[in-house]
């Protein structure tokens, strides 16, 4: 099998599809926007995650994203694989700074070709600014 056969076969097309902010008050004084469309690649090296893409973020920007993952606990629940572990990288599209730090948690779900991937964030003031923390939802395919 070659390099990229490899790649090929441990790679998924994924799907932002919505974020469910912590703070709901803040959400409706804000307005944010939960639904939130985008598309990426991520890699799967055994326990590791490699996620690039971009997405509609809460403030109605377009953000652009490259994360990895580390997934060390792993669960057969017969109808697929619960994953989950932790999540970091950098994130683009908010008002504070150009590239945001950005970290939390990862579960995923996965059966053959379909999975999900489930992502916590909490909220992180600097400044007196602060970026407020949230459940991510995204669906993915593997090729």
């Amino acid at each position: 099998m070659s390099a990229i056969d490899d790649i090929i076969k441990n790679l998924y097309l994924t799907r932002n599809i919505a974020a469910y902010h912590l703070d709901r008050e803040k959400t409706k004084e804000k307005d944010y926007n939960e639904s939130n469309p985008g598309w990426g690649l991520e890699y799967q090296d055994g326990d590791k995650r490699y996620m690039i893409g971009q997405y509609l973020n809460s403030l109605r920007n377009n953000s652009n994203y490259a994360l990895m993952g580390y997934t060390p606990y792993h669960y057969d629940t017969g109808m697929g694989m619960l994953s989950g572990g932790v999540v970091g990288g950098a994130v683009t599209g908010y008002p504070y700074m150009p590239v945001t730090p950005a970290a939390g948690l990862l579960g995923t779900y996965e059966n053959g070709k379909f999975g999900a991937n489930l992502m916590l964030t909490p909220t992180v003031t600097v400044d007196g600014k602060s970026n407020d923390g949230f459940l991510g939802l995204q669906g993915k395919y593997k090729f």
